[in-house]
């Protein structure tokens, strides 16, 4: 398995934190979501959950990002 580096940080003092991320610097994401251009969409089913009794095999890596 490779390493990735990612190109921003949570970190206001790194040089991929927050205040480099663009926009207006109100938002927590590095992703620009235009809520102008959100739809709605009203659920009618409950979320259904499926496989998760099944055990998970792998190798578990902590990226510090997700």
């Amino acid at each position: 398995m490779s390493e990735h580096h990612h190109h921003w940080s949570y970190h206001d003092d790194h040089e991929h934190g927050p205040h480099h991320w663009g926009g207006d610097g109100e938002h927590q994401s590095p992703i620009d979501i235009d809520l102008a251009q959100v739809e709605r969409v009203e659920q009618i089913d409950p979320i259904r959950f499926v496989n998760y009794e099944r055990p998970v095999e792998g190798k578990f890596v902590n990226n510090g990002h997700s």
